[in-house]
Formats: structure tokens, sequence, C-alpha cells
């Protein structure tokens, strides 16, 4: 039994899936679909992640797609739907409850992902699941199924020992063009996410740079990339109710994008809407 095999659990048979262009696919998840599954992506990270791996692949930037910390797969779904030909995306996660979820209507970790992915038509190969702690992974366990990693979402453990082991993890793998997203950074609920990404961040001050900053995320990149991904939103048209605004972050002038109260209030009404006749 193979390893994707091993953690799907039985299911009755699913309705056959529409054959679809990866392209729009991709546009039907982000304008229908991303409101049906349970996560706390908001629309503008979604946009920010999905114009950026476009931004890639029209910049020539190949290089595997990552995840730490799947959940019910809201946001590796954006990822995978961005696969270019010859290219893996690679889903790491427990895929079990925790204590935070079990019990919840969040619960369902080892399902969910799975069912969602063959609702939405996304194959994975084997070599794109990875079952397990991140705190026992190596560079080279993430390297040998995607090559280096243009995009990696950090969104594991909470605890500062988690996101900085993750945080290692992603800039080892990173491609010279890679980006990082760091999820819940200055999120006073988990406030060592911001202190471990801080230190990351000064103690691999050559490596990593803050690219672009939202109200949920921080995105990393190398140094020398952070005007690679500036170009990338000016040459977004997807960030039309964002207003672009400045931040000093370590010495660094920083792009911040605040999503409008009128698109945050969108967001929260069709994500209860959708949820609620999924």
């Amino acid at each position: 039994m193979s390893l994707a095999e091993a953690v799907r659990p039985a299911v009755v048979a699913a309705p056959p899936v529409r054959a679809v262009p990866p392209t729009t696919r991709l546009d039907a998840y982000m304008a229908r679909e991303l409101y049906k599954v349970d996560g706390f992506l908001k629309s503008l990270d979604a946009r920010v992640i999905a114009a950026a791996a476009a931004w890639q692949t029209a910049q020539g930037v190949a290089g595997g797609l990552a995840e730490i910390g799947i959940h019910h797969g809201k946001l590796f779904f954006i990822l995978a739907m961005s696969r270019a030909r010859g290219e893996r995306a690679l889903a790491m996660d427990l895929f079990t409850d925790d204590a935070l979820n079990a019990g919840t209507v969040s619960a369902g970790r080892d399902r969910a992902f799975f069912e969602h992915a063959r609702r939405f038509g996304v194959d994975l190969a084997d070599e794109e699941i990875l079952k397990g702690d991140s705190l026992t992974l190596t560079p080279e366990d993430i390297l040998e199924r995607t090559g280096p990693v243009r995009l990696f979402s950090v969104d594991g453990g909470h605890l500062y020992h988690h996101v900085e082991n993750d945080l290692r993890l992603a800039d080892a793998v990173l491609h010279d063009r890679g980006l990082i997203a760091v999820d819940d950074f200055c999120n006073a609920t988990w406030p060592e996410v911001t202190f471990a990404t801080f230190d990351i961040l000064k103690s691999a001050r050559d490596s990593l740079a803050p690219a672009v900053l939202t109200k949920n995320k921080l995105y990393l990149s190398r140094p020398d990339a952070v005007g690679f991904y500036e170009d990338g939103v000016a040459a977004s048209d997807a960030f039309a109710d964002a207003v672009p605004e400045r931040v000093t972050m370590m010495g660094r002038e920083v792009l911040f994008l605040r999503q409008s109260l009128k698109s945050r209030a969108v967001d929260e009404l069709r994500s209860k809407f959708a949820r609620r006749f999924a």
C-alpha cells in the first residue's frame, strides 16, 4: 500500500470530476470553492499566493510548491492548481486532528483534505503527500520530492520551536526566486510566530528578507528578489480592493497590502454562506 493510500480514508465513490484546464480550475476555485473549505485564509492572501505563483511562471521561475500545515487544504489547493508541467506540490502534515480541532467544526483533518482534492479534481502523486511531524524532516526529504521550492507556505505548529524549524527548512530548500508565506505573523494570539520569524530574519539576513506584508501573513524572499515580487504585485490586477502602503521592517521599506473593510466584510459573508450550503 502506498503512503497516499495509507493516509486516505475509505470513502464512498465520489461523483465524476469534469476535466477542466488548470487555469480555469484555479479561477473557479478562487471564485467559489475557496469559501467552502474550512480554514482561515483570507481572499487577499489567496490572491497574493495565486498571483505570486502566476508571476513566477510567467517570468520563467520553475520549481516545487509546498506547504507545512495543510488543515483541510484551503491554501494548498492554490499551490497544487498552480503547478506547471513537470512541477510537484508537496503537502506536509500529520493529517490528523490535534487538541485545537478535535471535536470542533474544524475537525476532520484525516479525511477532509482528500475529500476536497477529489471534489476539485486535484490529482496528487504519492510523492506529493508527506505524513509526519515537520520537526523530523530534513531539507533532503523535501528536495527529493520537489526540487528547489518556488512557493512555500509555513502554517504548521505556531510555537517558537515549530516556526523556527519550519522557516529553516523553507530557507534551505527555497529557489533563488522563491517566496515563503508565514502565517499569523503579528497575530497577538500566536506571539511566538512573530518572535521566531524576527529571529530567523536577523540570523539569516543575507538569505531572507521581508518582501510583502498583509494583516495575516508575511512573505519572505531572497534579499535580491524583493523587487521582483513588488513588480509582480504592481503587474497584477488582483489587488484592486487592496490599499498599498509602506511600513519599515528591520531597516527596510516593505510593501503592505491592506484589505479594505468592504472587501473583508464580503469575505466573511461569502464564507458563512458558502459553508452553510456546501
